[in-house]
């Protein structure tokens, strides 16, 4: 095997070139070794370098760089970095302080994994708060804690980021496939077919000093090469400067890159998965969202949220409304108040109560059921109206203030839609007759938690 006749001749980077060209090939003939494997053996080979061995032996040390081969190069490709731009000083007869340096810099030895290192002298191994914690005060001991959660592409460098806008012809639209990724990310809400919940997470890119915040997490469907792509578990994030596509988040076992000059295929087995092209090095994909799509899945939670304004809709991160709705243009309008119309003075009470017979008006109205259901229609508009955040409540929902956490609205239905239930066995009369009767959605019980189909 090529890979394993590869020796250092003294040339660092030549070393760390020969080696990432080794990996993409065994990469695109889909040669599969143990991370662990290829790490001891590149860094075996430098070992009797007398100017790496320090550097490499730290780098041992450390379990979670020895998992990622391609972190190990970009941490040699630091140390090469850095022994080219710094000087040898050397000793002159005007500053006798000067020495030659066999490094550019001081290397720092920590303990890890629970154990003391030997060539760390700031403190002995009976000292050591690594190998016994319970000496460590309690300040300290938030500080580690704090700093093993960091993420593992804290070992990047920032000249590595994995998110780098390098071309002016780049796009914020551009979907980009990446193997250090462990989410999709997209920093647009309309390519989101379901909604968008608000938990605020941090997520950290290459650059280690910068972290970004999620705005929501939901599930996104794009088309690429008239293949349908569903991917769960997608961040949106605003402030992203391209869009992310996770590859171990797609889901496959095994997955396999074919490059053609400067076109690539993912594929899994015989199932092709994506497809796109190589530009400035990086994999970017073709894809839409269909329009129609979009459209149909705004409108549709308009009318299973009994059909609030597009405000109410932006603020719980759903796609904007892109048509006008008929029902509410008949249901809603009003003329302007006049003095002897002025019934009552509570005007809090009387807004509210307009709001919700308005929003019971739509449903009866777009249903078409008779008003005889009029008592439904007014039960399932105010259990709605608890769902949809408002101005007044600083965009919070009167769910949301009271149980602490934002509601649960994927079971929500259109009100009057066709509906299948399931008929017990004892109500049946007869062994063949079907196990399902039609009905029509009247509303939600049991807070909310259970259909009411006549």
């Amino acid at each position: 095997m090529q890979w394993l006749k590869l020796t250092y001749n003294g040339n660092l980077q030549e070393y760390i070139e020969n080696n990432r060209k080794l990996m993409m090939a065994m990469g695109i003939v889909n040669i599969v070794v143990p991370s662990e494997l290829l790490s001891f053996t590149l860094l075996g080979k430098l070992l009797g370098d007398s100017e790496v061995h320090q550097y490499v032996e730290t780098l041992l040390l450390n379990e979670e760089l020895i998992e990622l081969p391609d972190l190990i190069l970009l941490k040699l490709q630091d140390f090469h970095n850095n022994s080219t731009m710094q000087e040898t000083i050397t000793d002159t007869p005007a500053s006798a302080l000067f020495s030659e340096l066999t490094h550019p810099y001081k290397i720092l030895y920590y303990c890890t994994n629970g154990k003391h290192n030997p060539m760390c002298t700031s403190h002995t191994k009976q000292e050591c708060f690594v190998e016994n914690p319970h000496l460590r005060p309690p300040c300290q001991n938030n500080k580690q804690q704090a700093q093993n959660n960091q993420n593992i592409s804290a070992h990047l460098s920032p000249a590595q980021a994995l998110v780098t806008r390098n071309n002016a012809a780049s796009s914020s639209s551009d979907l980009i496939v990446d193997c250090g990724a462990t989410h999709h990310i997209f920093n647009s809400k309309e390519p989101f077919s379901l909604p968008v919940a608000s938990p605020s997470l941090k997520v950290c890119i290459g650059d280690t000093a910068s972290t970004l915040l999620t705005k929501g997490i939901g599930m996104v469907t794009i088309t690429c090469d008239n293949k349908v792509l569903s991917l769960k578990n997608c961040l949106y994030v605003p402030n992203l400067n391209f869009n992310l596509i996770s590859l171990l988040g797609l889901g496959y076992e095994r997955v396999s890159i074919t490059q053609n000059k400067d076109t690539f295929i993912l594929s899994s087995g015989e199932e092709t998965i994506l497809k796109g092209k190589i530009m400035n090095n990086l994999m970017k994909i073709n894809y839409s969202t269909p329009k129609t799509f979009i459209t149909q899945n705004s409108n549709l939670w308009h009318l299973c949220l009994g059909h609030p304004g597009n405000q109410a809709i932006k603020s719980m991160g759903l796609p904007d409304i892109t048509t006008k709705c008929l029902t509410c243009a008949k249901s809603k309008i009003h003329l302007l108040p006049f003095k002897d119309q002025f019934e009552q003075h509570n005007g809090f009470a009387e807004r509210a109560n307009q709001t919700i017979l308005e929003k019971a008006c739509c449903l009866l109205n777009g249903s078409n059921l008779t008003n005889s259901y009029s008592a439904e229609a007014v039960n399932t508009t105010t259990l709605l109206s608890n769902l949809v955040p408002t101005p007044s409540r600083l965009n919070c929902s009167p769910y949301n203030l009271w149980r602490g956490s934002p509601p649960q609205i994927k079971k929500l239905r259109v009100f009057g839609c066709r509906a299948i239930i399931a008929v017990p066995k004892k109500h049946r009369e007869w062994k063949l007759n079907p196990s399902g009767a039609e009905g029509v959605l009247l509303g939600y019980t049991n807070d909310n938690t259970t259909y009411w189909v006549l």
